[in-house]
């Protein structure tokens, strides 16, 4: 699928009115967008899907006028997630929209035909969901914002900052396949930077007071977050505990 194609089916509906009577203008067909999510429906919206959403209707497409979402989360659990796209493949939707990594496995897994666009996926390539970036090939294509070859990058960042670091605890989210991929890169480029990584990764959001307890305990210079949406649906909280600890928050 080419990348254009998900800008053909935002603005397909328009075309499909022009030679059609009045009356049928003033209805506007519902187009049905299916979003595949890791993150949590209790924290929903983000401010990422907030901008999403707004990009929507800036380019004419309003929920509930000629427009329909159906939103999918697994609250952070990998497991239901081939059920979940299962679901919005049997609605049917139009496309989906899938971040992270794992749900866009599971949309790639659930459908050929249906359009499947991936957001924040740290190596798609890596990660199976696609075979080449210039040709990403099938119905699947999207836009890797986590960067897992950018997180050596962030880290030479935190040493220029904080010259003295010696330990630095990573906060990220363990089911998530693209986080683990991020975590992978920053072991490896701080063993080339003379830093320790204290791994305070979670399986449940209900572990985060305890991970940032754990780093001020353990006298860590600052706390690094990897991106992904449970980790951005909590972010306030991380915020507000890390702040606690009087500690850096990268």
């Amino acid at each position: 699928m080419r990348r254009r194609d998900f800008l053909t089916f935002l603005s397909g509906a328009a075309a499909s009115s022009i030679q059609r009577p009045r009356t049928a203008r003033a209805q506007p067909k519902i187009r049905h967008l299916g979003v595949l999510s890791q993150g949590s429906a209790s924290t929903h919206p983000t401010a990422m899907f907030s901008a999403f959403q707004q990009g929507l209707r800036d380019l004419g497409w309003v929920e509930g006028h000629n427009l329909a979402i159906d939103w999918r989360f697994s609250e952070g659990r990998a497991e239901p997630l081939p059920k979940l796209a299962a679901e919005l493949v049997g609605l049917p939707v139009e496309l989906i929209v899938a971040t992270p990594t794992r749900p866009a496995l599971a949309a790639k897994e659930a459908t050929n035909t249906i359009p499947v666009v991936f957001i924040q996926v740290a190596d798609p390539v890596e990660s199976g969901i696609i075979g080449n970036l210039a040709r990403p090939g099938a119905n699947v294509t999207g836009v890797s914002s986590m960067g897992s070859d950018l997180s050596g990058k962030r880290l030479e960042l935190l040493k220029e900052a904080l010259p003295a670091a010696t330990r630095v605890a990573v906060l990220w989210h363990q089911p998530s396949q693209g986080a683990a991929l991020a975590y992978r890169e920053l072991e490896r480029a701080s063993k080339q930077l003379g830093l320790e990584l204290m791994d305070i990764g979670i399986s449940d959001p209900e572990q985060l007071n305890e991970a940032t307890r754990s780093a001020a305990r353990a006298g860590v210079a600052a706390v690094m977050l990897i991106d992904d949406p449970v980790i951005v649906s909590y972010r306030p909280q991380i915020v507000s505990l890390v702040s606690e600890a009087a500690l850096p928050l990268f």
